[in-house]
């Protein structure tokens, strides 16, 4: 099996730390993975550890602002997993692509927090950004009919 793993919503902190520590301790051969490709900009990329199973790939897209990175997964990742992936991991949490199967995660509860959002005046632009990442977050693990 070949893990494919989307990491163009992951660009410093947490999200990176988090996917670096989860690559460290993996034995993918044990679990029946011969090869994990992910696919991320510079950010990532560099701290990312050197390993024979592991393909790291920089997508030039993937280290512009935010448009282009979702502009970039929505039009060409799925292309480039239906190529060579049995399963893609998107440990970013947001994922609008078309490539089936694939499994999420995110660890940003904050944006569900209604005590939260109420903080941000109603309407104004730190309310609207959560609202957008609320729904946006919530669409990968909606129920999507067969």
């Amino acid at each position: 099996m070949i893990l494919g793993i989307d990491a163009s919503n992951l660009r410093a902190g947490g999200g990176i730390t988090h996917l670096l520590h989860l690559l460290r301790v993996a034995e993918p051969q044990q679990h029946g993975i011969d090869r994990v490709i992910v696919w991320g900009g510079r950010n990532p990329l560099e701290v990312l550890p050197q390993q024979d199973w592991l393909d790291l790939r920089e997508e030039w897209e993937l280290n512009r602002p935010l448009p282009k990175r979702l502009w970039w997964q929505q039009t060409k990742l799925g292309d480039l997993a239906r190529e060579e992936c049995d399963l893609l991991f998107v440990p970013g949490g947001l994922y609008l692509g078309d490539f089936r199967p694939y499994v999420t995660m995110f660890q940003n509860m904050q944006i569900f927090e209604t005590s939260e959002l109420n903080r941000e005046r109603f309407f104004g632009k730190e309310w609207l950004r959560l609202r957008c990442c609320m729904w946006l977050k919530a669409r990968p693990f909606a129920k999507r009919p067969d």
